[in-house]
């Protein structure tokens, strides 16, 4: 499994998205965690906005949450907000587990549709509960 990653600012704050398909697997994990450090070592004076878009992720290596879950822990300074997009209550519990250990703010949506609210001009496009 490859996570596919993006990093993009809209309306003046910095967002890294991550796209999860299929199982995720201790490697794949290694390796966007790397991006994700690499990212936040170049900005470090900047808060992040993550999107984690798991509608695709249909199952995870205990080992690649620890790792995640590890990053978390490291970077969380720069971590301004978590945005968990699924409907699967296991991706959903374990999000849940990661934040007993590290502390973030994790908003939790069915879609990554519902994340994003770009009908109402006056919000730019920025994030909110819909």
């Amino acid at each position: 499994m490859e996570i596919k990653v993006e990093w993009f600012e809209k309306g003046g704050k910095q967002y890294g998205r991550f796209y999860f398909e299929g199982k995720l697997t201790k490697a794949a994990a290694e390796a966007a965690i790397k991006e994700w450090k690499n990212i936040f070592d170049q900005r470090p004076g900047e808060k992040f906005i993550l999107i984690w878009d798991c509608t695709e992720l249909i199952d995870y290596e205990p080992m690649a949450r620890i790792f995640w879950q590890k990053a978390l822990k490291e970077t969380q300074r720069q971590i301004a907000k978590v945005w968990l997009a699924s409907d699967s209550k296991m991706i959903r519990a374990g999000a849940s587990i990661m934040n007993l250990f590290v502390k973030f703010d994790l908003k939790v949506m069915t879609s990554e549709s519902d994340i994003f609210e770009i009908t109402k001009p006056s919000l730019q496009g920025e994030m909110i509960l819909s």
